[in-house]
């Protein structure tokens, strides 16, 4: 009764705070009535409280969790519910039906597209999930919608369900130029992950697009061959930048592609200056002795760098792809990034800002994570060089620079806000280091790696 005419956040937020403690049908009951008061909907923290409290009883008691949707909770929780339940369909496939039940019945526009939204985010990745038996009724009743949200979203609920129907509606889409370009490269991205053969062809045409190559890139490295892997080096110099970007990462992920960037740059298509260092590095990581001798030709100065950097890296991805990351302790795992990397580095909303945030991050990407942590000072964006400061009185300070003023100079060494003087300031210079440490790892046991690669990957 308390909750139901309670209207204070603080007081929902100690609510919130408390209900992972009660008994499952109690909790639920907390949840139901303090889960649907909207006006709290847009609150930075109560939805994800209630959530980090309920978020273990969705699979044990999925029931109560399709009974709290149908009680219209709030937007995030809704979602994230949604999204929750149809990561279990593989297990228990009638969770599908039931979720899809809900969107043939006369709901709201942001309701459907609720659910669809949580579905479509459960299911990125899935090639293929088994077909509910009333999809067929939830296309009916939606595919003629004028709601960009829910289209798109049942474009892609019906590429991983097998839906055959869709590929030439997207092509369709994605063809027009005279659609606006963020839903044309919405239907080529759903196009794209249904890792189609038939849809080679208009990949292959969608390359000479420049807003869209990128996606058609994406699109083709699922198919590889030395065909594709032509193409790709032969249309690089017409592309956008997060077009040759995608070119060179996907030429990059394997040995035969990398002999066709060598090839690219030999033959002037590809300049050896678009080739990032830890892009070099990977690829000689990767590269047999003949590959080798090529990169050798064209960046002979910074080959035996590599191949030291390549040793490193392979003894650190051996140990760590041993790990078994599936098993970390999380919780551990992310206090430990607190102490060894959350003084610098946000992490889903929580650490510091000297660091680039690593929320959006490729951190499922083993190499990409070790190539950061082995060798921060390797690449270093502009914003996150370190300034080197000596001062009048013979001190010697490291950090980012932050805003400054005519008179006054802002540093940001890791654990602390400086603020100089400048005439206080004899020497400033910017280093191509890092802030960032090297020999990370060293000291953590397996169990502490294990626990933080499980939390950094997860």
């Amino acid at each position: 009764d308390r909750a139901r005419k309670e209207d204070s956040g603080l007081t929902l937020l100690y609510m919130a705070s408390v209900m992972r403690h009660l008994k499952t049908n109690d909790a639920w009951m907390l949840a139901n009535i303090i889960g649907t008061k909207q006006m709290f909907a847009d609150d930075p923290q109560l939805p994800a409280l209630i959530w980090h409290s309920l978020e273990p009883n969705i699979v044990s008691d999925t029931e109560s969790a399709l009974n709290f949707l149908d009680l219209h909770p709030m937007p995030d929780l809704a979602r994230w519910t949604v999204r929750r339940l149809t990561q279990e369909i593989k297990n228990h496939p009638g969770i599908a039906r039931a979720l899809l039940n809900r969107v043939i019945q006369p709901l709201g526009d942001k309701d459907v597209s609720i659910i669809l939204h949580g579905m479509s985010e459960a299911l990125q990745g899935w090639s293929k999930a088994d077909q509910p038996d009333n999809w067929e009724a939830v296309y009916q009743r939606w595919h003629r919608t004028n709601n960009p949200e829910i289209a798109g979203y049942l474009n892609e609920l019906a590429v991983v369900f097998g839906d055959g129907r869709i590929d030439a509606s997207l092509m369709e889409i994605a063809g027009d130029e005279t659609r606006d370009i963020h839903t044309r490269r919405n239907a080529l991205d759903t196009l794209a992950k249904s890792n189609k053969a038939s849809n080679i062809p208009f990949m292959q045409r969608m390359l000479q697009e420049r807003k869209m190559s990128d996606i058609a890139v994406q699109g083709l490295s699922l198919h590889w061959s030395d065909e594709i892997g032509d193409l790709l080096t032969l249309r690089y110099g017409g592309m956008s930048r997060q077009g040759k970007d995608t070119v060179i990462e996907s030429l990059i992920s394997r040995t035969s592609g990398i002999a066709h960037l060598l090839k690219g740059i030999q033959n002037n298509r590809i300049p050896a200056r678009d080739i990032k260092a830890f892009e070099r590095r990977r690829m000689v990581r990767m590269s047999d002795s003949t590959l080798l001798e090529t990169i050798r030709s064209i960046w002979p100065e910074s080959l035996e760098e590599d191949l030291e950097d390549k040793i490193l890296a392979e003894k650190w991805q051996k140990r760590i792809a041993g790990l078994e990351t599936t098993r970390a302790d999380l919780q551990a795992g992310r206090e430990l990034f607190s102490t060894l990397c959350g003084t610098c580095h946000k992490l889903r909303g929580a650490g510091g800002e000297l660091g680039p945030d690593l929320t959006g991050s490729d951190r499922t990407n083993l190499d990409y994570l070790l190539e950061n942590i082995l060798f921060p000072s390797r690449t270093v964006p502009d914003d996150y060089r370190m300034l080197r400061i000596t001062m009048n009185d013979g001190r010697s300070l490291d950090g980012l620079k932050g805003p400054e003023t005519q008179s006054t100079l802002v540093l940001k060494p890791p654990t602390q806000t400086i603020v100089l003087e400048k005439d206080a300031i004899q020497e400033s210079t910017t280093s191509n280091l890092s802030l960032m440490p090297e020999g990370l790892l060293e000291g953590l046991d397996e169990q502490q790696m294990r626990d933080l690669f499980g939390y950094l990957m997860q």
